[in-house]
């Protein structure tokens, strides 16, 4: 596609030497360094970085021009598409790139405060369990038979990339993709032009309420709704959590609701804990399951309600699936030593309460909890913490967890500081050593837990991102895979 042509369908102006109009563009990336020659780089002011400032190197990769906001300071040699909302303006040029296969794809969106990656690796197993290629992107990562499976920075990426993914997925003979969206995501218009087919929401609480993230509750909830109101999609799959499901999948065409209400068209009962997973009766049949937890039983059940409304297939057909699906980092079972350990993503007050009250129900020993809070982000989260793990375990370890610019041991003090009783935490900044420090005063029947981290393998310290794996820690000491 040539820049001009790019640059009369988006009405946009350009400005610089007009002489590159007749260059194809080959590709579009908000990297500098993935550009190649034919490129548009989009220069993007993010929180931390600007973009502008690779604006040269870009150019000298072979960048046709560059996209930028209306306040980007420009030499005179340098062209440039100028947008009052260049993210926007990215994800159209993406969809003009590689978007041209969409018309032919089922996609479906998750949404929701927790439980997107479980449900989307839930669907993604039971939909190849029969036959159905297809390609995931969120928080795991881009998963599918494609070219290769990669890892992503956000539970979104950018436009750019989640583009690029569908068109090389489609050309591989893919015909579906599952695409965790958050709310960022939704703000930030990477997904923006996409018609969902499908839209999954798994829930709404409190979180994500703070300097870079929303400004209070009502913002947080309005911007998840925009995936049902926004992007075309005819059926909503949604958790049945009362009013907010209510009123996030007004309007939608077709809903059915999961939940404990027997009125609910995806009735689940009888959740039960299993020493390595759960099990519960969804409309009548019995479903096992590998995660433990009423919150699991729910997530796969709205996992098994998009593959049987999907494919038109019956319950039956999903089930060994179901119970073969493992999610990275999510209730992850070892043992060692007699110490029962579990590494989960729990991370904020409500996911860390459910993770603690399943484990309760197995646990006939102590409960030792390892956990911190990132930083830069909501500070509420903090309290939170305390007060739940205060309440369900017997020690809690408060260690880092992904502090970015902010001072790990102030933001393990500010967890500490809301304890009642400080004989039940202990502040041990160094994760590894807080690991160890947990399994070295554990006995037989304790519960370890590792909070916070789960499938991730690095931690952010300053702009670093530093390898780090609780998972090769702890077999390393010689933990056995449960289950």
């Amino acid at each position: 596609m040539l820049l001009s042509e790019i640059v009369a369908h988006l009405g946009s102006g350009i400005v610089g030497t007009h002489k590159l109009f007749d260059s194809e563009v080959t590709g579009v990336s908000e990297h500098s360094k993935d550009v190649r020659r034919g490129f548009i780089f989009c220069a993007l002011r993010g929180k931390k970085e600007n973009g502008e400032s690779y604006i040269k190197e870009a150019l000298a990769l072979g960048a046709v021009c560059v996209l930028v906001g209306e306040n980007a300071v420009l030499d005179a040699s340098q062209s440039a598409i100028i947008s009052k909302n260049p993210r926007k303006i990215m994800a159209e040029i993406s969809k003009m790139l590689y978007g041209d296969c969409l018309c032919e794809m089922k996609i479906i969106g998750i949404t929701g405060t927790k439980g997107k990656s479980t449900v989307c690796e839930y669907l993604r197993e039971a939909l190849l369990s029969v036959g159905e290629k297809c390609v995931s992107i969120g928080t795991l990562g881009i998963r599918g038979p494609i070219r290769s499976e990669t890892k992503i920075n956000n539970t979104t990426p950018p436009s750019t990339v989640i583009y690029r993914t569908l068109r090389d997925a489609y050309e591989e003979g893919i015909r579906t993709a599952i695409i965790e969206v958050s709310s960022a995501a939704l703000t930030d218009y990477r997904v923006y032009g996409i018609r969902f087919d499908t839209v999954i929401y798994t829930g709404f609480s409190y979180d994500h309420i703070g300097k870079g993230e929303h400004s209070n509750m009502r913002e947080y909830f309005s911007s998840k709704r925009r995936l049902f109101t926004d992007y075309g999609a005819s059926v909503a799959i949604v958790y049945d959590d009362g009013e907010p499901s209510r009123k996030i999948s007004y309007g939608i065409d077709e809903i059915i609701r999961v939940g404990e209400n027997k009125y609910d068209e995806a009735y689940i009962s009888d959740i039960t804990s299993l020493p390595t997973g759960s099990a519960y009766r969804f409309s009548g049949r019995v479903v096992r399951i590998s995660l433990g937890g009423r919150f699991n039983a729910i997530n796969s059940s709205l996992a098994l309600c998009a593959a049987m409304r999907l494919t038109g297939l019956a319950v039956d057909s999903f089930l060994p699936s179901l119970l073969r699906t493992r999610v990275s980092g999510r209730c992850e079972h070892y043992t060692l030593r007699g110490v029962n350990l579990l590494i989960d993503y729990a991370h904020n007050g409500e996911s860390l309460r459910e993770i603690l009250t399943y484990v309760r129900r197995a646990c006939f020993g102590r409960i030792i909890a390892v956990f911190g809070s990132v930083g830069e982000r909501s500070q509420s989260r903090r309290r939170e913490l305390a007060i739940v793990a205060e309440e369900l375990c017997d020690l809690s370890v408060i260690t880092s967890d992904n502090p970015g610019e902010e001072d790990a041991y102030a933001i393990c003090r500010q967890i500490a500081d809301c304890f009642t009783d400080m004989r039940l935490a202990k502040i041990i900044t160094d994760r590894e050593e807080a690991i160890r420090y947990a399994l070295s005063v554990a006995r037989a029947g304790d519960y370890v837990l590792l909070l916070g981290k789960g499938h991730e393998a690095y931690q952010l310290v300053g702009r670093k991102k530093i390898p780090f794996s609780e998972r090769e820690i702890i077999l390393s000491l010689g933990a056995v895979p449960n289950g």
